[in-house]
């Protein structure tokens, strides 16, 4: 049975290298009693999906894709209008054929004429489908068939989403099955192959090694980042994962403690011309966010903050000597804030003094009287200053990257940042250490 179907596989790619690949295209597309009047030709980039044609459907049921302009190498899929994906196809060495099928059963009634890669995808898809034939065999067919012609697009495809193998000694769930993952992650995957930033899964498949199977925390990611970015080649594929991954590790939605990922990101490669992804304009937008997280890394020191408490009097953070500083920025009218300063105090009057650790509270607010009611109501103890009358200093809003509030800060003795944006289960634990 494997050496039949590895048989009909190699009938087919016999042909992949006599087509000459050209600029223009021309792609017939027959669906026997279709309803739509339209059909779009639809690409991949990456994670995004975009339209690159439309054609009309006529009386017989074609529709003709048609153009002068390059058709770049990937994996298309031809839509309706409701964006049903009817079937796929792929674009590496032929650029004029035709696919025929029927309403009816699309996927089994399929024809293809003239693409001898649209034929062999077309077998692999049946291959993937074939639930009653062992996974073993299944494997290894697709395995004989990227083997056999290894620099198609459709062998980089198959190879490239094959699950990883595992040797047999390594156990589920075990650290050493963590670490054979990481050192062999990209073992299968042409990474320099810009063909396949326009085929699915493939680009998930590469982010997903950063953002989910690598630990989270900002050493481990940079190291691994870096390493990848520099054994890119070609530059398409290497300005798009540069763009990826700065902007998903400068996003307000990742965690604080991952900033130095991003700050690392732009200092290695965001600073010259090359970097295109960021537009001359935004340049300086990009550069002052960066620095803002550049001030508010572990380890960095923190302005003293200077502002008036309750009785008018100025208060500097710079004379608190305890070995732990919580700053505490809030609004009295915040729901969140309301929520949660009242258990802030009652942790700051638990565990003061076994973990010597002070708080200095920064009202962001102009009502005074809000502010002064909150205080007393909740019986706040702690160092309680507002912006009622200005702030005396600096911004503190910019300069501590206040996006919401609450927000809260971390030091220690020396006014070293350890961390923030931080619950208070994880804050004692900090302290605890």
């Amino acid at each position: 049975m494997l050496k039949k179907i590895i048989f009909s596989f190699l009938l087919l790619l016999i042909c992949l290298p006599i087509f000459s690949q050209s600029k223009g295209y021309k792609i017939t597309v027959k669906i026997k009693n279709i309803t739509d009047t339209v059909l779009y030709l639809v690409g991949n980039y990456g994670e995004d999906v975009y339209i690159f044609d439309s054609a009309r459907v006529n009386k017989r049921f074609v529709a003709i894709f048609k153009g002068k302009q390059e058709l770049y190498p990937g994996i298309y899929s031809i839509q309706n209008r409701e964006k049903q994906n009817l079937f796929d196809l792929i674009i590496d060495k032929s650029r004029e054929f035709s696919i025929s099928t029927s309403k009816e059963n699309i996927f089994k009634k399929r024809k293809i004429v003239g693409s001898a890669e649209n034929q062999a995808l077309f077998e692999v898809e049946k291959m993937a489908m074939l639930t009653k034939l062992e996974p073993t065999v299944r494997e290894e067919t697709l395995e004989a068939f990227s083997d056999f012609s290894p620099n198609s697009l459709l062998s980089k495809f198959i190879k490239a989403i094959a699950p990883l193998k595992m040797p047999e000694p390594i156990q589920e769930d075990s650290i050493q099955k963590q670490s054979y993952i990481i050192t062999h992650y990209f073992d299968n995957i042409a990474i320099n192959d810009a063909r396949l930033l326009r085929v699915p899964f493939v680009s998930d498949k590469i982010l997903s090694f950063f953002t989910a199977i690598l630990p989270q925390d900002a050493d481990t990611l940079s190291y691994y980042i870096h390493s990848f970015l520099n054994n890119l080649t070609n530059r398409e594929v290497f300005d798009y994962y540069l763009e990826k991954l700065f902007k998903y590790y400068s996003n307000y939605t990742s965690p604080p403690e991952l900033d130095g990922v991003s700050v690392g990101l732009y200092d290695s490669f965001c600073t010259t011309p090359d970097c295109k992804f960021i537009e001359p304009e935004m340049r300086r937008v990009v550069y002052n966010k960066i620095e803002r997280k550049r001030r508010l890394l572990p380890g960095e020191t923190v302005k003293p903050l200077l502002a008036l408490d309750t009785a008018g009097e100025c208060r500097k953070s710079s004379q608190l000597t305890t070995d732990f500083i919580i700053l505490w920025f809030w609004e009295p009218d915040c729901g969140s804030c309301v929520e949660l300063t009242p258990e802030l105090s009652e942790f700051y009057k638990e565990y003061k003094t076994d973990l010597n650790f002070e708080v200095y509270a920064v009202a962001l607010t102009e009502d005074e009287e809000a502010w002064l009611d909150f205080i007393k109501e909740n019986n706040l103890d702690w160092i309680n200053v507002s912006c009622v009358h200005g702030m005396l200093d600096y911004d503190f809003i910019d300069f501590f990257d206040i996006i919401t509030t609450p927000s809260i800060l971390l030091m220690d003795k020396n006014h070293k940042i350890i961390s923030r944006e931080l619950s208070f289960s994880k804050l004692k634990k900090l302290m605890e250490k």
